[in-house]
């Protein structure tokens, strides 16, 4: 799944941000006010103190519950995050915000139709709440269950059209679905998927993410120059960029500790660097290529098409130097048979005969042809 983790942890979480960074503004007693002041500075371990005391001096307080299993999912904590959910809904079954956390829960534990059911209550509560749409619609895509995906996805982006995130899961749907079909309706697919992260774009022009998938798209489409250039922005955003969160209904504080645990887009470089090495085009593959293995240095591939750039240059010493590494960082993948058949051509050339047969026969054995 596309979203899952930290982030879809915590898009649906009903908090209003005024009320967490205003309340701070002023020493308070209210252990609680105290938990949202340091939920607001991700302050994570003394929020949770301050709403286990809020719990201890009213232990009916479905907000105190609900506050604390917010802190709880984003620290990861995800049973007792849940715990914490079940009891505020058990004392406010009105609690759409309970309701979508527990959802999530669910949804991390891979239990999609539990979390359909949980949002599907936040729904009935609450009909004209996007976020529990865009959020079932990922658990249906989940499932594979495309059409109900994009339903939902189409409501959630009726009811919020500023939804960027809605534009993008709805394009992963078209895609999913279009590689289980035939040609033509896959050619439809792709293009419908291609135009909502087109929208998603629009709505967020920084978002990293948006254009290296995009860029996917059109590498699968085979617009090769439009991949390039959707791969290139995405690499000079790169992913840590702080505002592609915001505007999911989460309060700003968390949307900029998630921003913060987002890789640097190494992936973007390296379809990218894939591109210009199929087209022969060597010297500007190595430069992304050497791009990806900084900031991925276990990506094997990518040493993979780095020698295959040396050995075009007749530079056989670096050649099997990174073919070597692609190898040892996965000895037994098949999609790694070209190394072992490049580096014993490079060893072949390099007056090793011995090395070459050994490694042209493991290339053999892993189904190179």
């Amino acid at each position: 799944m596309r979203y899952k983790g930290i982030l879809t942890s915590a898009i649906c979480i009903f908090v209003a941000t005024g009320m967490l960074i205003s309340a701070c503004g002023n020493p308070v007693q209210d252990p609680k006010v105290k938990g949202d002041c340091f939920s607001a500075q991700a302050k994570w371990d003394e929020a949770i103190v301050e709403y286990t005391k809020a719990i201890e001096l009213d232990q009916k307080d479905a907000k105190a519950y609900y506050s604390r299993g917010l802190v709880y999912s984003v620290k990861g904590s995800l049973d007792n995050a849940m715990a914490d959910f079940k009891k505020a809904i058990e004392l406010d079954p009105t609690d759409t915000g309970a309701y979508c956390g527990l959802g999530l829960g669910y949804f991390a534990k891979d239990d999609y139709d539990s979390a359909i059911g949980e949002f599907t209550t936040t729904i009935k509560l609450d009909p004209k709440l996007a976020g529990a749409y865009y959020l079932r619609g990922n658990a249906y895509l989940s499932k594979g269950n495309y059409d109900d995906a994009i339903d939902d996805f189409t409501m959630a982006i009726q009811l919020d059209p500023k939804l960027a995130h809605a534009y993008k899961s709805r394009g992963n749907a078209y895609y999913d679905k279009g590689i289980n079909i035939d040609d033509a309706m896959t050619r439809n697919n792709l293009n419908n998927a291609i135009s909502d992260y087109t929208q998603s774009i629009e709505m967020e022009p920084t978002d990293a993410h948006a254009y290296h998938v995009r860029g996917n798209f059109y590498k699968e489409k085979g617009e090769y120059n439009q991949a390039i250039s959707d791969y290139r922005r995405a690499a000079e955003l790169n992913a840590t960029n702080n505002n592609a969160y915001y505007g999911l209904g989460i309060p700003v504080v968390m949307a900029r500790f998630i921003s913060t645990m987002a890789p640097k887009d190494a992936a973007a470089y390296y379809d990218r660097g894939v591109i210009y090495a199929e087209r022969n085009d060597y010297a500007k593959a190595e430069m992304d290529l050497v791009r990806a293995i900084e900031l991925n240095p276990t990506n094997a591939q990518a040493y993979y098409y780095h020698g295959l750039a040396y050995w075009q240059k007749k530079d056989i010493k670096n050649a099997i130097e990174e073919f070597t590494m692609a190898i040892l960082l996965d000895p037994t993948d098949p999609r790694l048979a070209g190394a072992y058949y490049y580096r014993g051509l490079s060893y072949r050339d390099n007056g090793e005969s011995s090395k070459a047969e050994a490694d042209f026969k493991k290339a053999k054995e892993l189904g190179y042809k």
